[in-house]
Protein backbone atom coordinates (compact mmCIF):
# COMPACT_ATOMS: atom_id res chain seq x y z
CA UNK A 1 0.00 0.00 0.00
CA UNK A 2 2.88 2.34 0.76
CA UNK A 3 4.35 1.82 -2.71
CA UNK A 4 0.96 2.54 -4.28
CA UNK A 5 0.64 5.74 -2.27
CA UNK A 6 4.13 6.82 -3.38
CA UNK A 7 3.30 6.07 -7.00
CA UNK A 8 0.10 8.10 -6.73
CA UNK A 9 1.99 11.04 -5.18
CA UNK A 10 4.62 10.86 -7.92
CA UNK A 11 1.96 10.87 -10.64
CA UNK A 12 0.29 13.92 -9.11
CA UNK A 13 3.64 15.71 -8.83
CA UNK A 14 4.44 14.98 -12.47
CA UNK A 15 1.00 16.14 -13.57
CA UNK A 16 1.36 19.39 -11.62
CA UNK A 17 4.84 19.98 -13.07
CA UNK A 18 3.45 19.54 -16.57
CA UNK A 19 0.59 21.93 -15.85
CA UNK A 20 2.98 24.55 -14.47
CA UNK A 21 5.01 24.32 -17.68
CA UNK A 22 1.90 24.50 -19.87
CA UNK A 23 0.29 27.36 -17.90
CA UNK A 24 3.14 29.43 -16.42
CA UNK A 25 0.87 32.39 -15.58
CA UNK A 26 -1.75 30.30 -13.73
CA UNK A 27 -2.22 30.64 -10.00
CA UNK A 28 -1.86 27.65 -7.68
CA UNK A 29 -5.66 27.50 -7.34
CA UNK A 30 -6.07 27.44 -11.13
CA UNK A 31 -3.46 24.70 -11.40
CA UNK A 32 -5.22 22.62 -8.74
CA UNK A 33 -8.47 22.95 -10.70
CA UNK A 34 -6.71 21.91 -13.90
CA UNK A 35 -5.21 18.91 -12.12
CA UNK A 36 -8.66 17.94 -10.83
CA UNK A 37 -9.95 18.21 -14.41
CA UNK A 38 -7.26 15.76 -15.49
CA UNK A 39 -7.74 13.32 -12.64
CA UNK A 40 -11.52 13.41 -12.29
CA UNK A 41 -12.71 14.67 -15.65
CA UNK A 42 -14.08 18.17 -16.13
CA UNK A 43 -17.69 17.37 -15.20
CA UNK A 44 -16.90 15.62 -11.92
CA UNK A 45 -14.21 18.17 -10.99
CA UNK A 46 -16.76 20.95 -11.50
CA UNK A 47 -19.25 19.15 -9.25
CA UNK A 48 -16.65 18.56 -6.54
CA UNK A 49 -14.67 21.83 -6.67
CA UNK A 50 -17.02 24.24 -8.44
CA UNK A 51 -16.31 26.42 -11.44
CA UNK A 52 -12.78 27.66 -11.96
CA UNK A 53 -11.45 30.51 -14.01
CA UNK A 54 -9.15 28.65 -16.38
CA UNK A 55 -5.92 30.44 -17.29
CA UNK A 56 -4.87 29.80 -20.85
Amino acid sequence: MNMLAQLNASARTLAMTGLRNQYPQATEAELRHKQADLLLGEELARKVYGEASHAE
